[in-house]
Parts: C-alpha cells; structure tokens; sequence
C-alpha cells in the first residue's frame, strides 16, 4: 500500500516539472524572452499553485470523490497540460498583439495570469490532496511527500533537459512525461487491465512519433502566422529553440520565437553592412561577424576576392551547422568559404589563434541577459585581444531617423561608454540601425565623401555596393566621437552590472523617459517604487543566475528554478 502511494506521488512531480519545463519554453517563445517574461511565468505559476493548494484544503463532497479515487484524478494533469499549451500558444491572438509586435509588460503580466491558469492550479491542488491522501490512506508523513514528489521532480527535470537538448520537441517530451505519470497509476491499481489503458496510449503515441507529428504541425501554424503556409518547408530544434525554415520569392528565410532570424540572400541590407564597415578597413582581409542574421552579411563578404578569411558564430552553436543542412543546394554554395565553428562565442574567442581585421557584433537590441553577455567591458577586451592591429570592431544598436527618444538615448550612451573603455577611437554610423564603429588605430572617418573613395578603391566592391551610396548613410557633419581615452566610464556595461540591458528592459516595462533620467543619473536617489518594481528582481535574478544564464538553455530553467 504505501509503495502504491510513493510511486502515484513520483510520477506527480516527474509530470509536473517536465509539464512545466516544456510550457516555459513556449511561453519564452510566444512572449518575450527577457527577464520580465520569466518573472510573468513564475509569478504567475506560483501563484494559482497557491489558490490551488488553498482550494485543496476545502472539504467538499468533490474532495471526497478525488481522495478515494486520487491515483486516477492525476490524470487530470494530462488534458490540463494540452489546455494550457494551446492558451500560451494562442496568447498573442487572445491579447490581441501581432507576432511582430512587443508585448507590452502590462498586457503580458494580465494574459500570464490567464493561460497559466489549468496546470498551475492543479499543480496546487494535486500536492495538497496528495499529501491529505497519503496520510489517511497509508499514514505517510507530510515531510515524506515533499521528498518523493521533490525526487521525482529533480529527475523529471534532468530527462526533460536530456530530451529537449538531444534535439527532441517539446511535444514528444510530453508524451514520455505522460507515460510516468500514467506509470505511476497503473502501480497503483495494476490488479485492474483498465489501468493499462493511458500507459498503452502513451507508449503506442511514442511509438508511432506522435510528440514529433505535433511538433511539425504546432510550427506550420506558428509559421502561418507570419508568412503564406504553403512557403513552410520544415523546422530543427536545437537545445536552445526551434527553427522553422522556408522559401518564398527566392529567399530562404528562417524563423523562430515569432520573428525572422535569418535570410538568405542577405540583400541590400547585408551589402549595406559590408560596405560601411570596408570603407572604415579597406584593406581588411580576413572578418569575424558574431550574431544572427549574420549568415547573408557573411556571404556578402566572401565574395569580395581580398577577404580570405570569414567566420560566422551564433549565439547558438547548434544552429549554424543545422541551418547549412537544410539550405538549397544553390545557397550552400554561397556558405563554402565561410569558416562556421559550432562554438560558444566566448569558448571560440578564448581558444583562437586567429587575429580579425573586422569584427562586428550583429545582435538585436539588448532585452536579456544572455544578450548582454556581448555587451560588456570583458567581452570587448576579450574581442580586442583577436584584433588584427588597428583592426576594428562594431556593434549593432537601434536608432532613430531623426529624433532619438530617451530609451534609445541611454541604449547607444551605455553602449558608447562601454567602447570607449576598451577603445581609443568611436564613431557612429547613424539611422534607423546605428553602428558604433570602434578601433585603437587613426583611421576611422565619419566623412562620407571619403569613406566613399575607400570602398570604391576595393576589388569588386561596385557590384556588392554602388559606393556612392555611402554618401546617403552619414551626415554631413562629422560624426567622430570625441576621444576621451580609455578607462572606466560611467554607464559602462559590465557582467555585474548589465547597464546596456536596463534601457532596453526598462522600455519594455513601459517606464518612460524621465523615469530612466532619474534611474541612471541619480540611481541613489531613484524613486522607491522603481527601485523596488524594477532593479531588486532584476538584479535578484542576476545574482541569482549570473553566468549560469547563459550556459543553460531555455528548456533548463524551469528545472533551475525549482
């Protein structure tokens, strides 16, 4: 009787957390991957587990019926798993923001509270039963519970985590969670063949590759979303996301969490890139891009004969060599002179023998943590040890046209503090993308007129990029930064103090202008209620992660955080 009961438990907590673990993964992938999005989740999570551990103290005849038949009613777990799937994945639809839209913080803590609902809640409740359960039932102490459904947690947490980081989906991760949980009822009850029944669909729903089979038809309708379904050619998981992959009017496209994160051909925009950074370098010959959406900028740049050397890392080492799998033949050609180390940007860095004329950090604007990690003082000093001499380094931000509101202000002044640190030199290419363009050596110009001639001395360079496009992409003043010399600036980037990261996290949360003045101007003197609103859980969560963050992949968390 009492082994009957531990086992019910265990499958409890191996379901819950690999229940969780894949619901968080998707949830990162429908919100935003930042650490307010985490905080919805668990905020959310953790507190209908509490309406729910309240309403299991009630006694009602309904907790009557579920205590007697207890190993059965855990496998409400199951239907309350695929209800709250299909809520996150539809969350954007519900709250009414466009896949291309941010969410705005307010509508994401609101809709949070809604699909987090069924699971969460049972989660709650389950637990308390259980424990009511086990003690009538088999005398089995409170303390006794929390160990089992603990263990079985910790090692649900450790299979999904091999699962997912195999390269297996979210989905098919569910059906072997299912299968424990089911197992556990079935060492509950076996002296009953009808308890064999959800065993037996689980293992037939494995079998047959049914995890795999909704995994590709839950990416067709994310894909449909954004582009025309019959472009949707397949999808790759990787330990960090999925990618769903396509062509539509001879471009290869490739997408995840929502959004396109790769094309190919680069097009204008990738030549744009190449010429802006050759006319600072012209006699660059070898190119190190660090980013997504990177893969057309590098193609760009192989097909100039001076350039010897092109290397391409991800912020997902699993993806490059994933993508060249699935590319066109056509386009796989285009990838043959690119170096694509399936690396971890810092491992690379460290273990590299090669010096780069040009590095440019291609990443989208700074939301997470993970991202600041290539904003920072150390990764900089770390980019400048693999510089050629004079060589140069660049970083992508977001800018404006004309007016720059305060968000971007702070977002481009952090990360101008953090290069100057490390660099003699800064200037900045303006617009819509901005690009601060940083070097120890004199050569850097904001002139137009004679970045112009640069590019247009190179070897086929005309028929990347006309080069008296050039003159269109700076002002007519100079846009050199003044040189102020290196050393510790204020504002500037660091791991422990990720100031890049705030404007960019603090927009998102809808704090406006002024309230970023008195944050970073005066951070002692900073309001009480944004202290205590936005910077003691973000740095909580810094202090809590720190590094960990950016070696344990989405699908880790969720086992981390408990």
């Amino acid at each position: 009787m009492l082994f009957r009961r531990i086992i019910v438990i265990f499958g409890l907590g191996f379901f819950a957390l690999v229940a969780q673990t894949v619901l968080f993964r998707e949830f990162l992938t429908v919100f935003e991957g930042n650490e307010l999005g985490v905080g919805c989740f668990f905020g959310s999570w953790l507190v209908w587990v509490a309406l729910g551990a309240l309403a299991g103290r009630v006694r009602t005849r309904a907790y009557t019926a579920i205590t007697t038949r207890f190993e059965v009613a855990v496998l409400l777990y199951i239907p309350a798993f695929l209800v709250q799937h299909t809520f996150i994945s539809n969350a954007r639809t519900i709250a009414g923001v466009q896949v291309y839209e941010v969410f705005p913080f307010a509508a994401m803590a609101g809709i949070s509270l809604v699909v987090n609902a069924p699971l969460s809640f049972l989660t709650g409740f389950l637990f308390t039963l259980a424990c009511q359960w086990s003690a009538e039932e088999a005398g089995l102490p409170v303390a006794r519970v929390y160990i089992v459904e603990t263990l079985g947690s910790c090692i649900g947490g450790v299979v999904v985590t091999l699962l997912l980081g195999s390269g297996y989906a979210g989905e098919t991760a569910f059906f072997w969670g299912a299968a424990v949980l089911a197992l556990g009822v079935v060492g509950a009850r076996y002296g009953r063949l009808l308890r064999l029944v959800p065993v037996g669909i689980c293992v037939v729903a494995l079998a047959a590759g049914a995890g795999g089979r909704w995994a590709e038809h839950n990416s067709r309708l994310r894909w449909a979303r954004l582009l025309p379904a019959e472009t949707y050619q397949g999808r790759f998981t990787t330990a960090q996301a999925r990618y769903m992959y396509g062509e539509r009017e001879n471009q290869f496209m490739v997408m995840s969490g929502g959004g396109i994160c790769e094309v190919l051909p680069g097009g204008e925009h990738a030549a744009e890139v190449v010429a802006l950074h050759l006319a600072q370098k012209p006699e660059a010959k070898s190119a190190l891009v660090i980013g997504p959406v990177a893969l057309g900028i590098c193609t760009q740049f192989a097909a100039l004969p001076q350039l010897e050397r092109v290397t391409w890392l991800h912020p997902d080492p699993e993806y490059p060599p994933a993508l060249n799998s699935v590319l066109p033949p056509r386009m796989r050609a285009a990838t043959s002179r690119l170096e694509i180390p399936a690396a971890e940007v810092r491992a690379f860095l460290r273990r590299t023998r090669n010096r780069f004329d040009l590095i440019l950090i291609n990443l989208p604007d700074v939301t997470t943590l993970v991202l600041n990690r290539y904003c920072t003082e150390d990764f900089f000093s770390l980019l400048k040890e693999v510089l050629a001499e004079n060589g140069v380094a660049s970083v992508r931000i977001s800018g404006a046209a004309n007016y720059i509101g305060g968000e971007l202000a702070y977002l481009g002044g952090s990360m101008l503090a953090t290069l100057e640190s490390v660099f003699e030199h800064v200037v900045l290419k303006p617009g819509d993308e901005s690009w601060l363009i940083a070097s120890d050596g004199e050569n850097l110009s904001s002139f137009a007129r004679e970045l112009s001639e640069r590019f247009a001395g190179i070897e086929g360079a005309a028929a990347v990029y006309p080069p008296e496009a050039l003159l269109s992409l700076y002002r007519v003043s100079n846009g050199r930064i003044p040189p102020g010399g290196r050393g510790r600036r204020r504002g500037a980037s660091a791991e422990h103090r990720p100031t890049t990261q705030s404007p960019a996290l603090q927009s998102a949360a809808g704090v406006t202008a002024c309230g970023l003045a008195v944050f970073h101007r005066r951070p002692a003197r900073a309001a009480p209620r944004q202290l205590m609103g936005f910077r003691l859980p973000h740095c909580a969560l810094w202090a809590a992660t720190g590094d960990l963050l950016a070696q344990v992949p989405p699908e880790g968390l969720a086992g981390a955080s408990v």
